[in-house]
């Protein structure tokens, strides 16, 4: 075994409802697009769902739940909404949260593993936070997520039919199982070959030197397995 037959697996937990997440990704992204040896690194896409009690018909924008679950002024969420969208636009990312839909996701979720099955979980993952914290589309209409799955490459009618179906719900409860059991609370989380538990809103740099350690300790493991 060479060196460049060293992985490792880097888990992203996320949701689409959450406008950190969309960084956490994107950061991920450019951390990875820095590393020179970003092929020894196998992404997984995980699901959390940060309010399954949440609507499946979109009604109240972002501010609007803020202002009611939080007891917030208008003017208290306009500020904290404003902190995300700066650290948003530091990542290169355009956010228009005022038109956000908080809704439920376990069927988005469910269409990400239908996409990881094409090698498309990455992708689709993007298009849906993308819908979210910038074009206020609803993550819980069938039509919508079916026209962003073909967006990605992906067959809309395949999509319809997984989104009409329960395909996929085991995968998406055995990702909030695996979640609770690595004690991952808050999204977006990185954990890097089933152990090391970071958030995945640290700067590409930070990323980059985690994944160089996290690949040296383990060529130190596949060597001494072979001592």
């Amino acid at each position: 075994m060479t060196n460049h037959d060293i992985t490792i697996k880097v888990e992203l937990f996320s949701d689409m409802v959450c406008p950190f997440c969309h960084i956490g990704k994107t950061l991920l992204d450019q951390a990875l697009d820095q590393f020179d040896q970003r092929d020894q690194v196998e992404v997984v896409y995980r699901s959390i769902q940060l309010d399954p009690s949440a609507a499946r018909v979109a009604g109240e924008t972002l501010p609007e739940r803020e202002m009611r679950f939080h007891g917030l002024s208008r003017a208290a969420v306009s500020r904290r909404l404003g902190t995300v969208t700066a650290m948003a636009e530091a990542a290169g990312l355009a956010y228009d949260l005022d038109r956000a839909l908080p809704v439920h996701t376990f069927d988005a979720h469910r269409l990400t593993h239908f996409a990881a099955e094409y090698g498309k979980a990455g992708e689709l993952s993007g298009r849906l936070l993308q819908a979210y914290t910038s074009e206020g589309r609803s993550l819980a209409d069938h039509d919508t997520l079916a026209e962003l799955a073909a967006e990605t490459g992906l067959d809309a009618e395949e999509a319809r039919a997984v989104l009409a179906s329960d395909r996929y719900a085991d995968a998406v409860r055995a990702d909030m199982d695996r979640a609770a059991r690595l004690g991952v609370s808050g999204v977006p989380t990185l954990v890097i070959d089933g152990y090391q538990g970071i958030p995945a809103i640290e700067s590409p740099a930070v990323l980059v030197e985690v994944f160089r350690k996290a690949l040296a300790r383990a060529g130190e493991r596949a060597g001494a397995e072979l001592r």
